[in-house]
């Protein structure tokens, strides 16, 4: 997990999206998949809050 770290939480689900597609290209799909939904979740808990 800690190589995820840099990526910020509103940075927006484009960038989200690359680092899934990038992930999954390393073989991590299933990381990659969990870690977007996390960050969908946490945007959207964002959104709603502010």
């Amino acid at each position: 997990m800690t190589s995820l770290q840099w990526l910020p939480l509103e940075c927006g689900s484009t960038k989200i999206e690359i680092l899934e597609g990038r992930l999954r290209q390393d073989g991590h799909r299933n990381h990659a998949e969990n870690v977007a939904q996390i960050y969908k979740e946490k945007l959207k808990e964002m959104m709603d809050n502010g």
